[in-house]
């Protein structure tokens, strides 16, 4: 099988331009692929992260709410902070349930997703339970504080009744009224 340069040329250049087309081909397959993967992350990772991200600030904020909240004496302040927390906790749960969203189609992170559930529940449980007993702690502070200033005003009147009195007892005619008064009580 003798074959002349020409074919032998022909022939090399026929493989050159075969191995060209299946290079070409496979190269083709594999930018689809890479296409379709990018796609694929774009649209499933980018917004798994986000609302991730979305649910870490929100307990993050809800976390900074507790500090404020815990740190005041005022029940005027304190309900402020709480409606704050209140707003705070309506936005996680609504994050929570975009996250679950996106984690639905993946059943790898199922069991992720719920014990991030359980512990976010078992979060804002504690913290409202806590928040609700520190407002009635504050309010029973406030009204004390009110009954003390109370008590302390009735004590400086009756002082001042007192040594009313005391003047009023060095004349003999008074001190008998009294006695009278107080006995008929």
């Amino acid at each position: 099988m003798n074959l002349t340069v020409t074919w032998r040329i022909f022939g090399g250049f026929a493989v050159v331009l075969l191995l060209s087309v299946i290079l070409f081909s496979v190269s083709i397959m594999g930018i689809s692929n890479i296409g379709k993967g990018i796609q694929k992350v774009s649209t499933k990772s980018v917004p798994t992260l986000i609302s991730g991200a979305a649910l870490s600030e929100s307990v993050l904020a809800t976390e900074l709410s507790l500090i404020q909240l815990f740190a005041t004496e005022r029940r005027s302040v304190a309900n402020t902070i709480k409606a704050d927390f209140d707003k705070r906790y309506d936005e996680n749960q609504t994050n929570l349930q975009a996250l679950a969203l996106q984690l639905d189609s993946l059943p790898e992170f199922a069991e992720i997703l719920s014990k991030l559930e359980k512990t976010n529940a078992a979060l804002y449980t504690t913290s409202i339970t806590s928040i609700t007993g520190y407002l009635a702690i504050l309010t029973q502070i406030e009204k004390t504080n009110e009954l003390a200033q109370e008590f302390g005003d009735m004590g400086d009147e009756s002082l001042s009744f007192a040594y009313d009195l005391e003047g009023m007892a060095e004349q003999e005619a008074t001190i008998d009224l009294l006695a009278t008064f107080v006995s008929l009580r």
